[in-house]
């Protein structure tokens, strides 16, 4: 029997995983095969982060309102505060609270008092 090599179809294959492997240094951007383990454990930890990221930001955000919250000396931790903003029906969430933590202090003094007052209107607070 002859050897065949697949012809164009396995060329193009290997170029493909090839580029894919760009930027790899020694034997990881040369070898066909280690180029298609190192492209499969890529692949696989890309999907894997971009599931984690989410918590990541999620912890990230957390922390920065209850550093913000202890700096200012207030007798709320972050989940006293989401658990009082999630009863006044606001649409202030994680993500926004750490923004308006970073970026302006005294919009979360704002935030606070307007928790403290209990808004009698009944109404949503919009900020």
């Amino acid at each position: 029997m002859t050897r065949t090599t697949r012809g164009p179809v396995a060329q193009n294959r290997r170029l493909k995983e090839k580029l894919l492997a760009k930027g790899c240094r020694g034997s990881n951007s040369t070898l066909t095969r280690v180029i298609s383990e190192l492209i499969l454990k890529a692949l696989a930890s890309a999907n894997r982060d971009r599931k984690q990221k989410k918590t990541e930001f999620r912890y990230l955000w957390m922390t920065r309102i209850n550093g913000l919250l202890r700096k200012k000396k207030v007798s709320l931790n972050f989940s006293r505060l989401c658990s009082k903003i999630s009863k006044e029906d606001s649409i202030l969430n994680r993500k926004l609270l750490a923004q308006i933590s970073t970026l302006d202090h005294s919009s979360l003094n704002v935030i606070w008092t307007i928790l403290q007052n209990k808004n009698p209107g009944g109404g949503g607070m919009l900020l």
